[in-house]
């Protein structure tokens, strides 16, 4: 018979799973490396390094934080290739933010009372090439700036904008638009008040109302209504210019701005306009006229014709311009632009209202090709006393050649690299010309003047006019003057003859 075996084996406890240690592990490892991320980057150090990370940023002068609440901060500057920005004193009153505020976007950021006091834009550009037109302004994220104050804005070698004020919205309407509204800003000591948008897709219709006027308390206030349509890449603008006297002027325009020849098609008018409105510098005028510029193909000529008449010329030591009519034809190819011809180009003179009263003609044609701009003109039947009083009383007649150099190129060939110097052109200027006709006090007599003659205006305020020659002749008498006259930075002048 067989004896069963005691049994001598305790009984075992079931074996508990290792994953909920594991997780746990892992979640407190991740709570860990949260709380320690959140705790960095509030601590000044964590946020000079993460700050440090953007490429092409540098912050200086850092208070409170920038994701919440009051912050500052001394200096912002970011590069990037060609471009810089700078803005100092930067601040704002408060920071939202969310995530995920609409499908594409994935950060909203809405700043409250944000302030600068001074922006400053530069840009170099590489090579002329026209940039291609966008397709989609779409960013992914909202960016909500209500309040905007920026006390000097600079944008490359534009005129400086002063106590510019906006509301800007990008992303609105769910990422369907860019706007910005409640513009206003001084530039020139010129008042602009305005708003526009963009849409970011469907063709980028552009979309827009501008003020431009005076101070109330100007001399000679005007004002102009400015409206924006068409699309990015072939934006329409219609500018009407009002005087107080009654004078006006229109505008309507279109533009190609991704394209080398950047104007399709203009058409201008004036009525009544005088210039010292819009400037103390400049003559007293009338002018009524109009000019037409039509692009149709890039391998065709564009065209601009210009008829100009001034219902109040004037002697020029009067305050007022010897002219009594332009007209002119310009034209060039928009494939290549490093040329500008003007086939034609007339100027009828005149000293008075007075029909009868005619100072003579310049007609001729010329070119502008690259920073050279050239002027082969006939003079007829001058009469410089009637342009200015203090010229003397003469009548001449004969060709007259201008050459100007240093002007920008139509198409420059290279730009200057990113950091370089930027000369300061001297735009030197040579007349020659060899003048005939008749002096017309104390007696008639046949009187010639020839010359050739050269100035150079440097951009500090230096000029200089080298007299090569200058031979003159009344009658029996000769005179011939070689001259170099010069003044300097501090306006002292020096005549050597």
């Amino acid at each position: 018979m067989s004896q069963a075996l005691p049994d001598n084996t305790a009984p075992t406890s079931p074996r508990r799973p290792r994953w909920p240690w594991v997780v746990g592990g892992v979640a407190l490892l991740l709570g860990l490396l949260v709380v320690g991320s959140l705790a960095f980057w509030r601590s000044d150090a964590g946020l000079r390094w993460a700050l440090g990370q953007v490429p092409g940023l540098t912050v200086n002068g850092l208070s409170g934080r920038p994701d919440g609440g009051r912050f500052g901060a001394d200096r912002v500057e970011w590069r990037s290739g060609d471009t810089r920005v700078a803005v100092d004193g930067l601040s704002w009153r408060a920071l939202d933010w969310s995530l995920r505020p609409y499908p594409g976007a994935w950060l909203r950021i809405e700043l409250v009372d944000p302030r600068a006091e001074r922006i400053r834009v530069t840009t170099r550009k590489l090579k002329s090439d026209p940039t291609p037109a966008p397709t989609d302004l779409r960013l992914p994220f909202e960016l909500v700036a209500k309040n905007l104050q920026v006390g000097q804005v600079q944008i490359d070698d534009l005129p400086t904008a002063t106590q510019l004020g906006a509301d800007l919205h990008l992303g609105a309407e769910r990422g369907a638009l860019h706007q910005i509204g409640r513009l206003s800003a001084r530039v020139q000591g010129v008042r602009i008040d305005g708003n526009a948008e963009v849409a970011t897709g469907s063709g980028l219709a552009l979309r827009g109302a501008w003020k431009v006027a005076t101070p109330d308390a100007a001399a000679a206030p005007w004002s102009a209504d400015i409206s924006l349509g068409g699309s990015v890449a072939r934006p329409d603008i219609a500018a009407r210019l009002q005087t107080a006297s009654g004078a006006n002027a229109t505008v309507d325009a279109t533009l190609q701005p991704f394209l080398p020849w950047p104007l399709a098609a203009l058409q201008a008018q004036t009525q009544d306009l005088d210039l010292s409105v819009l400037s103390a510098g400049l003559p007293t005028t009338r002018l009524n006229g109009r000019a037409v510029v039509q692009s149709s193909a890039r391998n065709e000529p564009v065209r601009a014709e210009i008829d100009l008449v001034n219902a109040v010329p004037g002697p020029w030591n009067e305050g007022r311009l010897p002219l009594r009519r332009l007209q002119a034809t310009v034209q060039s190819r928009p494939d290549d632009l490093r040329t500008i011809e003007i086939p034609s180009l007339t100027l009828q003179l005149a000293g008075t209202a007075d029909t009868a009263d005619d100072a003579g003609r310049l007609s001729g044609s010329g070119r502008w090709q690259g920073q050279a701009l050239t002027l082969d003109l006939q003079l007829a039947n001058l009469r410089p006393s009637r342009l200015d009083a203090r010229a003397p009383r003469m009548n001449l007649s004969g060709p007259l050649k201008l050459a100007l150099d240093g002007l920008p190129a139509p198409q420059p060939a290279n730009a200057t690299p990113p950091g370089a110097a930027v000369p300061a052109a001297p735009l030197p200027a040579r007349i020659e010309t060899e003048l005939r006709g008749s002096l017309l006090q104390p007696t008639r007599r046949a009187v010639r003047v020839a010359g050739v003659a050269t100035l150079t205006a440097p951009a500090d305020g230096r000029l200089q006019i080298i007299v090569e020659r200058l031979d003159l002749a009344a009658g029996d008498a000769r005179a011939s003057l070689r001259a170099d006259v010069a003044r300097d930075i501090q306006r002292l002048w020096r005549i050597a003859t």
